[in-house]
This record gives structure tokens, sequence and C-alpha cells, in this order.
């Protein structure tokens, strides 16, 4: 009984996009300019569920806010990715 309480449990775990980690971030060196341009374009791919990932990705490819290094980083590693990413 005990393994398939366990089952269950792993089952009905899901990975959940909650947020950007904006402390981990500025630990890391991360300029206060960078974590904005990140947290709008995480808010644009993650938080807007009315578009696909992939109109979310051309609309941010098409702001100014993709010509930051960091957030260009984001967007080719969703684009690059093998398994996919949450939403």
């Amino acid at each position: 009984m005990a393994s398939t309480l366990t089952e269950r449990r792993y089952k009905a775990v899901r990975s959940l996009t909650r947020g950007l980690n904006a402390a981990g971030l500025q630990r890391r060196g991360f300029t206060e300019e960078d974590i904005r341009e990140l947290k709008t374009a995480f808010k644009k791919l993650f938080l807007k569920k009315d578009a696909n990932l992939a109109i979310a990705l051309s609309s941010l490819k098409a702001t100014h806010t993709a010509d930051t290094h960091h957030v260009r980083l984001l967007i080719d590693s969703i684009e690059n990715s093998q398994r996919g990413v949450t939403r």
C-alpha cells in the first residue's frame, strides 16, 4: 500500500513556473536594469497565457527588450530547447 501512495504523490506533482528568481540574479551580479528587462520578458512569455509560446516569443523579439544580452539568451534557450518549457 505504501508504494501505491508514493506513486500517486509522484503522479500529482506538476512543474509550475511561478516567477523569476530576482534575489538569485542579484547575488550573481545582474544589474537592476538586467533584472527589470528579464522580468518584462518573463511576464510576456510565461504569465500571459492567452497566446501560445511561439506567438509570445515572436512578440518579445519584436520589442526592444529582446535587444538585451540576457533576454536574448533566454529566447535562444527556449527556441533551442529539445524538451520544451513549462508555462
